[in-house]
C-alpha cells in the first residue's frame, strides 16, 4: 500500500494545477484575450473537459457557462476521495 501514497500525492497536485488552470480560463473568458500561446494552451487544456459536461450544463437556462463550475466540483470530489485514501494509507 505504500506505493499508492506518492501516486496520490502526485494525483492531488495535478488536480490542484488543473483547478488553477480552470480558474485562469474563467478569468480569461471575461476579457477579450488575444490569441497567443498562453491563452491557446489554457484553452487547449480546459476546453476538452468543458465539452464533456456541456451537454448537461446547457440544459440549464442560465446566462453563464456552468461547465467550469461543474468540472471544479468534480475535481473537489476527487480531491476529497484521494485525501481520504491517503489518510487511510497512513494508518492510525
Amino acid at each position: 500500500m505504500e506505493l499508492f501514497g506518492p501516486f496520490l500525492q502526485v494525483f492531488l497536485t495535478l488536480l490542484q494545477i488543473l483547478q488553477m488552470l480552470i480558474i485562469v480560463s474563467i478569468v480569461l473568458s471575461w476579457f477579450d484575450a488575444p490569441s497567443n500561446t498562453f491563452v491557446s494552451t489554457i484553452r487547449g487544456i480546459t476546453e476538452p473537459l468543458y465539452r464533456l459536461v456541456r451537454p448537461w450544463t446547457r440544459k440549464i437556462p442560465v446566462p453563464v457557462d456552468l461547465a467550469p463550475l461543474l468540472i471544479i466540483m468534480i475535481i473537489m470530489l476527487l480531491e476529497s476521495y484521494a485525501r481520504m485514501a491517503l489518510g487511510g494509507l497512513r494508518g492510525p
